[in-house]
């Protein structure tokens, strides 16, 4: 069983989707690039989740700008939405302090000490106040990191998504 409705439509540069709650709440997301690299391989979708919960999906806040991060960077693949734990509510520009001016991504699996990495995959010289992780992140790892961030429950996970 899904938790929304499935998409196969082509993520966009843009595109507001919602993480859904048990209790109908929703936490909100954006598509900031699509062609990133995570965890050393190109295709994926760099994504941003916000702080925010709503009891309806479609009052989008206003504010979703890089202050309101809940949690670091995050590149991940299409399977949220193709599975229906993603939904895009809307696509709008992004404006100015919407984006990071550098994404940073830590690899302390392959390397010790550390290395970083842009959303590329070209090194970067140091590490960033704000640095998610260089790992390819699954739909479900975005939901349990952000409910456990919101104090919140998780749905339960389709037995065929596990």
């Amino acid at each position: 069983m899904s938790l929304l409705p499935k998409s196969r439509k082509k993520r966009k540069v843009g595109d507001i989707f919602v993480l859904f709650f048990p209790g109908e709440k929703y936490c909100f997301g954006r598509v900031i690039k699509t062609g990133v690299v995570g965890g050393g391989v190109p295709g994926f979708n760099l994504i941003y989740i916000y702080k925010y919960i709503k009891k309806d999906k479609n009052d989008v806040p206003n504010d979703l700008g890089v202050q309101n991060l809940l949690l670091p960077p995050i590149v991940t693949n299409n399977q949220g939405w193709l599975r229906g734990y993603f939904e895009t509510v809307k696509t709008a520009d992004i404006y100015d302090g919407g984006i990071l001016p550098i994404h940073c991504f830590e690899d302390n699996i392959l390397y010790i000490p550390s290395k970083y990495f842009d959303e590329y995959g070209k090194e970067l010289k140091k590490k960033y106040k704000i640095c998610g992780r260089y790992v390819l992140t699954s739909f479900w790892s975005i939901y349990k990191q952000a409910g456990r961030e919101l104090n919140l429950p998780l749905p339960i996970l389709d037995p065929k998504d596990e």
